[in-house]
């Protein structure tokens, strides 16, 4: 396909529109990313390119913990320059198996292919089949005066709300991507072509208003 630009004359806004759809057209990865976020070599963390988070990848740092404990060590978490990392989150509305509108049922069922009462984890590490704090509360408490939160179950693949002073895991996230988006080659090279592209459009133009 050829495109003559001669006759084209291209405004600032639409020069910076065209740059724009060169960079959205430009080929994109779904599911969890490697990242090494202290730059040690070793991959300790994912980012979620659908939910945009970042799992931490040992998910079983702490050991058991009440939903406190865990609530408490997941915002004082410091992990490769961000002290930003919480408890997932899960959609109160759904209660039982294939909850996949919650942060911890979209990594269970589709990040990493699980089906009810399977067990893939991945290439997380230290993930157990038990269950996993999150940091949906439940508001009130229950007949006898317990806090109750909603937990995800590794060990089926469902989640459910339980008491809060039970000992359980829990995995660390936090919003968005640990690294800056990195253009990848063919990215380069629409863009590289739509700004030569832009540049002979720009010159002729002005070639254009001077000889008028």
């Amino acid at each position: 396909m050829q495109i003559w630009v001669k006759d084209i004359q291209m405004k600032p806004t639409m020069i910076s529109a065209l740059v724009a759809a060169l960079l959205i057209s430009a080929p994109t990865h779904a599911a969890l990313q490697d990242r090494d976020i202290d730059k040690n070599g070793q991959i300790d963390a994912f980012y979620d390119t659908t939910l945009n988070i970042t799992w931490l990848r040992n998910a079983n740092m702490n050991g058991e913990m009440t939903w406190h404990e865990a609530s408490t060590w997941a915002a004082n978490l410091e992990f490769g320059g961000f002290s930003d990392w919480r408890l997932p989150e899960v959609s109160q509305s759904c209660d039982g198996y294939n909850c996949q509108s919650s942060e911890m049922g979209h990594l269970w069922y589709v990040d990493l292919g699980n089906v009810p009462d399977s067990f893939k984890p991945g290439s997380f590490i230290n993930m157990v089949q038990y269950g996993y704090w999150t940091g949906s509360t439940v508001q009130g408490k229950d007949w006898w005066g317990n806090d109750l939160v909603w937990q995800f179950l590794t060990n089926g693949g469902y989640q459910r709300t339980y008491y809060a002073f039970v000992g359980q895991h829990a995995i660390a996230v936090r919003d968005g991507d640990v690294l800056q988006a990195v253009p990848e080659p063919e990215t380069y090279a629409m863009f590289l072509a739509g700004l030569g592209l832009i540049g002979g459009v720009a010159r002729r133009h002005k070639l254009q208003q001077r000889s008028a």
